[in-house]
C-alpha cells in the first residue's frame, strides 16, 4: 500500500531542497519506517531521518455554513548529503537586492 501521497512545494519547503531536506504529503496510517522503506523504493534515495507532523482538522465558515477542513499528515525527509529527490529542481536564486540601495543611473 503507497503511503507516499506527493511532495510538497512551498516557499518554506523549497528553501531547505538545496541541504537535502524534503516535505511530502503522507497517508495518516504511515509509520517512519514505512516512509523511509517507501522513500528509497520509490524514489531510489537514501533516507538518513524522517520527522512527521500531524496538521489537526480546521474549523473553517462561509457565509452562514460551517464545516472543518480535512486534517493533514506531513513528512519531513532528510535526505543523505549530495542526494536529491528525481524530478524535484528547485534553482537556487541570488537574493533580492536591498530596496534601500539607490539605483545610479
Amino acid at each position: 500500500m503507497n503511503k507516499l501521497i506527493k511532495p510538497l512545494i512551498t516557499e518554506k519547503s523549497a528553501r531547505d531542497f538545496h541541504n537535502g531536506v524534503y516535505l511530502l504529503a503522507v497517508r495518516a496510517d504511515a509509520t517512519k519506517p514505512q516512509i523511509k522503506k517507501e522513500a528509497k523504493a520509490i524514489y531510489g534515495v537514501d533516507v538518513v531521518s524522517v520527522n512527521t507532523i500531524k496538521l489537526p482538522a480546521k474549523q473553517v465558515r462561509f457565509r452562514r455554513h460551517s464545516g472543518q477542513r480535512a486534517a493533514r499528515y506531513r513528512a519531513i525527509i532528510t535526505l543523505k548529503k549530495g542526494q536529491t529527490f528525481p524530478g524535484i529542481d528547485i534553482p537556487k536564486t541570488e537574493s533580492a537586492p536591498n530596496k534601500k540601495e539607490k539605483v545610479k543611473k
